[in-house]
């Protein structure tokens, strides 16, 4: 078959449309569902289920699919594979040609390709490591199209304020304003803001939108709210584009559309902009009759109360020289305080629990009685953050509090007590202690190999995400 496309800044036409191609057009997503059910006394409930949803990335109109503009290329190596002839025309408007005379600052290595790329190209994913100044390219970018209406959207609130202080500073010539549900919208020329107040934003009022990791695009919520501006330049950054665990890392690709540059580990160690990371892997014991039972009991037996594994991470952090910067985490606040009974000099940094989970935290002995005013226990995970990252505060123990926009440069060593298995979260979580520092030759990560009731194929999942990233892993017996 041939297939001629047209595509415009609103959207691809292929006529004809060729159906071998819609289920690779398919976003699948695994989720968590409302599920109705009739109790025995006849009582309507429900009850939360996972199951698999699909979207598909096409509609018809006139006889013809369309799709989302940035997937073009992507359908397009779709279609070759398959075999068929193909033609294009692209209607979309130009780049305007950048100032290159505005910039501040000679680039560091692989800003100044990113930056030929956003002013060349009309969309793309990139993939760039942790350290290489992601959110300085994005002022780069800004000062040099002074004449582009450009929106800059993040996942986290520390993330959103901390690109907008960055832009504020510097691009002095340019308007930015946060949209957040608490400040008033005012006419801009930059505007950041969450995925989900892009409502307040119109896509007119657009010309280019950086969607900053990129990987969280991937949720129901946050896609629908982006797919609104597909007919505007939009790019998307992450040192994690994929791997999410929902499976949904179609969505950066329908957004953005292919990844056009990868700046990996490898590139941001001998850039200088990283430095080395090591993990070491060591044995941990536990249960052997967790394997038939339900996910989060086996989580909870396994990991958190999992005294022998405990123990075991709380000796390797406190032999940490006390010197050098140590971050233990952890998936839930009962976790970070059984980790603290034995780590008694770390400072706990946590969400503040609801009245009814203090009572059952109290109640377990976790909790000591008037908590709320001790200095090791901290629910400003914001202030807790700014003395992590100016190096006052040396030991913390918290849950996933501190995700993107994180600027620790003083970490040397990461113990992740979470056995988390996600491929996003393994990285990210690492990346925070890859950050150069003057003295600091390179950082570790503490992890286990679980090997016990079915929990040995996550840690070695892990190792694998670890390696696959260029990471040096060293087993310790």
């Amino acid at each position: 078959m041939h297939v001629d496309i047209v595509v415009n800044d609103s959207g691809a036409v292929l006529s004809p449309w060729p159906p071998s191609i819609e289920t690779q057009l398919t976003l699948e997503r695994m989720e968590e569902v409302d599920e109705p059910i009739l109790t025995r006394s006849g009582e309507l409930k429900t009850t939360k289920v996972r199951m698999k949803t699909k979207t598909k990335l096409w509609h018809f109109s006139n006889g013809s699919g369309v799709i989302m503009p940035a997937m073009t290329d992507y359908v397009r190596g779709i279609l070759q594979a398959q075999g068929h002839s193909q033609s294009l025309l692209d209607y979309r408007t130009p780049c305007p040609e950048p100032d290159w005379s505005l910039l501040d600052a000679d680039p560091r290595p692989g800003q100044m390709e990113i930056l030929q790329l956003m002013c060349g190209g009309r969309c793309a994913l990139i993939k760039a490591s942790g350290g290489l100044g992601k959110t300085e390219t994005i002022a780069m970018y800004r000062r040099i199209n002074p004449t582009l209406r450009i929106g800059v959207v993040t996942f986290t609130g520390q993330g959103r304020d901390s690109i907008a202080a960055r832009l504020r500073d510097k691009c002095p010539n340019h308007t930015v304003c946060i949209l957040a549900a608490a400040l008033p919208k005012f006419d801009a020329d930059t505007y950041v803001t969450l995925d989900k107040s892009l409502h307040r934003l119109d896509p007119s009022e657009l010309d280019v939108l950086i969607i900053d990791e990129v990987h969280g695009s991937g949720s129901s919520a946050a896609f629908d709210h982006l797919h609104r501006f597909c007919a505007v330049r939009v790019y998307g950054m992450s040192a994690t584009p994929f791997g999410r665990h929902d499976g949904a890392d179609l969505a950066p690709i329908a957004l953005c559309g292919l990844p056009r540059i990868d700046l990996d580990y490898g590139f941001a160690v001998s850039a200088g902009a990283n430095v080395p990371l090591h993990v070491f892997m060591y044995e941990a014991a536990g249960r052997g009759d967790l394997k038939p039972m339900a996910p989060r009991l086996r989580e909870m037996l396994g990991i958190w109360r999992n005294s022998k594994r405990n123990a075991l991470l709380a000796h390797l952090a406190n032999s940490i020289p006390r010197d050098e910067q140590c971050l233990m985490v952890c998936r839930v606040t009962e976790h970070v305080l059984r980790l603290h009974r034995m780590t008694p000099d770390a400072v706990c940094v946590f969400g503040m629990p609801t009245d009814e989970r203090e009572a059952e935290l109290m109640n377990m002995g976790l909790l000591p009685p008037g908590w709320k005013g001790l200095p090791r226990y901290r629910t400003d995970k914001d202030a807790a953050r700014r003395e992590f990252e100016r190096g006052d505060l040396m030991r913390a123990i918290t849950t996933p509090l501190w995700k993107e926009s994180v600027d620790f440069v003083h970490l040397r060593w990461v113990v992740r007590a979470d056995g988390t298995v996600n491929s996003i979260f393994c990285l990210q979580t690492g990346y925070r202690a890859s950050r150069v520092h003057e003295g600091k030759a390179a950082a570790s990560i503490i992890d286990t190999v679980d090997r016990f009731s079915g929990m040995e194929e996550r840690s070695m999942r892990r190792v694998e995400t670890y390696k696959e990233e260029g990471w040096d892993v060293h087993f310790v017996t």
